[in-house]
């Protein structure tokens, strides 16, 4: 499995932290997902033969926040992964697909969060390489479930 950045490409994704992010290159087109809690942590990404970026802002939960938690921090409880996050990225993905060679995704670690989004493109678009993403055992279940659900009662259903 060839790696970029000490991490496997599977398929046509690649998973990176927040730091390898803002220093990615590819010399052919590509694209990008890129994933923070807020928009102040979001990098500057390289633009270099890049044909689209998807900037997205959420907290890594695992879960829907109970309203104990939810009281406590209401602004992270707010903050949390939804379907309409779902939807722009599987409209990117769509979009995008066909186009790039690459598509990158990345959160702060980049072993949640966008590991989750990468699992659910690679179920999508190249079931093929999905067991290859047992690389990220901590991916973000609402994050995945979300984008599979999503998938199958808009897209599939349609």
């Amino acid at each position: 499995m060839k790696t970029i950045l000490e991490r496997p490409l599977i398929g046509k994704v690649l998973v990176l932290p927040r730091s390898s992010a803002a220093e990615f290159k590819y010399e052919e087109p590509w694209c990008c997902i890129s994933i923070a809690s807020t928009a102040g942590e979001l990098p500057t990404i390289d633009t270099n033969n890049r044909i689209a970026l998807l900037q997205l802002t959420f907290e890594d939960l695992d879960a829907i926040p109970g309203a104990a938690w939810a009281a406590a921090f209401p602004q992270k409880a707010g903050n949390v992964f939804k379907e309409e996050h779902a939807e722009k990225i599987l409209d990117f993905v769509c979009e995008n697909w066909d186009k790039t060679n690459l598509l990158m995704a990345h959160c702060y670690a980049g072993m949640s969060r966008s590991a989750a989004v990468g699992k659910a493109i690679a179920s999508i678009m190249q079931p093929r390489f999905e067991a290859d993403y047992k690389f990220y055992p901590m991916c973000n279940k609402l994050v995945y479930e979300t984008i599979m659900r999503v998938y199958q009662e808009k897209f599939v259903a349609t």
